[in-house]
């Protein structure tokens, strides 16, 4: 995990902009909808 950037001397805001440029936070999203659509709209067989 990124954490200890707060450590460092980040503020939030440079926290949040640098853990927004990761390709982990964009696969945590997309798992998320993924997620959601896979029990709000389950295929019925």
């Amino acid at each position: 995990m990124y954490l200890n950037l707060l450590e460092t001397g980040f503020t939030m805001k440079e926290y949040i902009q640098f853990i927004s440029n990761q390709t982990e936070c964009y696969l945590f999203i997309a798992g998320l909808v993924m997620m959601t659509i896979s029990i709000y709209f389950p295929t019925r067989q």
